[in-house]
């Protein structure tokens, strides 16, 4: 079985369960279960009158632990029909957008459209985040679903595995602290992949009850503080917040190189993307220090992984910062990569080692004049990620 469709399979039958044990009684159950085995060899070691009833204590605990287990994925089950989204609800999208525009102070500016999104980003951070090594704090704390919310993930992921689209449940990287100019060290934690699918990129959504047709979501509502009439911090809203990272590698011959991204990614099939982007892993954490080294980590890892450029990196700089309106404010980070190679060393790189067009996550690159990258991306706005789009101004 192709390993990518294998963790695609195991990911289901993790989240199911993480579903099920999201639940904090059925953790309540199984410690009485552990505590009632523990007590029951005890007692049968030192052979005294409360091993007849450690064993009936254990039977108990177990029989209703499974009880517990099989009406958690009933409703589980349940739950993935009882939901469903409002379709062609643009206007609503439209207004999450525009609320989260006008709320920005003026030195943001955001770029994007409708069929791709929108970003927006502060030059002045910008700058900062080039020039300054802001410290990294890995907390011990793992993200977890906010409660009113665990009941949507057996819908989401249904929604999710429409079609052939593949994700794998991978740990990821969530941030905590807003990128600020003068900020000194950020947060990070740990969650996953389908933790963003479920918070961030349900928040230019709605959701309803098939049962009585009421909202049971509005995503507005985990982007927006409408008490004060701001987007919500990073360090205050409820989202798994994961980090994204994109780069733009830039041959020896001074050639862009630009990915076809595969018709079976949940994001941007078929489109002009960068290089090389993903959700930073957590094992990309792993001797950093810096916020930085972690972000130029992550994204080379990416680079590698979708374009075979990895053999030949010079140097990765990171360039930009911003939040994606339509996917939570989802924090995205930018660099660029330069490369030992030419563009005709790369391409035979890429025919001979890229595994990653074997199962269609990326169909092809293709080569552009870094002079006249600016041109490609105008021509092409129709038909590129937001990610692209943002290096005509960061460049």
């Amino acid at each position: 079985m192709n390993k990518k469709v294998h963790n695609r399979k195991k990911s289901i039958i993790q989240v199911y369960a993480r579903a099920v044990f999201s639940d904090y009684s059925t953790w309540t159950i199984v410690a009485a279960a552990i505590g009632s085995l523990v007590g029951m060899i005890i007692a049968f070691i030192k052979d005294n009158d409360f091993a007849p009833l450690a064993v009936i204590t254990l039977i108990s605990s177990i029989v209703i632990l499974l009880i517990k287990s099989i009406l958690n994925i009933v409703t589980n089950v349940s739950d993935t029909n009882a939901y469903f989204y409002v379709q062609d609800d643009e206007e609503y999208k439209t207004k999450a957008i525009e609320k989260v525009k006008d709320s920005l102070p003026s030195n943001y500016k955001v770029i994007g459209n409708h069929n791709i999104g929108h970003i927006f980003y502060d030059e002045e951070v910008n700058n900062f985040i080039m020039n300054n090594d802001i410290s990294l704090n890995v907390s011990k704390e793992r993200y977890t679903l906010p409660k009113d919310l665990r009941s949507l993930l057996p819908f989401v992921l249904k929604q999710t595995l429409k079609g052939k689209k593949v994700f794998t449940d991978d740990k990821k990287v969530c941030l905590q602290t807003d990128i600020e100019v003068g900020v000194k060290f950020v947060s990070v934690r740990q969650a996953t992949y389908y933790d963003g699918q479920v918070t961030s990129e349900q928040s230019s959504k709605r959701i309803r009850s098939r049962r009585d047709l009421r909202f049971k979501f509005n995503g507005i509502d985990l982007i927006y503080d409408f008490d004060i009439n701001k987007v919500k911090s990073l360090s205050n809203n409820s989202l798994a917040n994961r980090i994204g990272g994109s780069t733009l590698a830039i041959t020896s011959d001074n050639y862009a190189v630009i990915s076809i991204q595969g018709n079976i990614n949940l994001l941007n099939a078929g489109k002009y993307v960068v290089t090389g982007s993903g959700s930073m892993d957590y094992k990309d954490l792993k001797g950093c220090k810096t916020l930085q080294q972690f972000l130029i980590k992550g994204i080379e890892r990416e680079l590698h992984e979708e374009s075979s450029a990895g053999f030949a990196i010079k140097e990765t700089k990171l360039i930009g910062y911003g939040r994606i309106i339509e996917r939570g404010t989802k924090p995205e980070f930018f660099g660029i990569t330069y490369l030992t190679c030419s563009k005709d060393e790369l391409r035979q790189q890429f025919d001979n080692k890229n595994k990653e067009r074997k199962i269609g996550l990326v169909d092809d690159i293709i080569f552009v004049p870094i002079n006249s990258l600016k041109e490609f991306i105008e021509k092409n706005k129709t038909f590129i990620s937001l990610q692209l789009l943002i290096y005509k101004e960061l460049l």
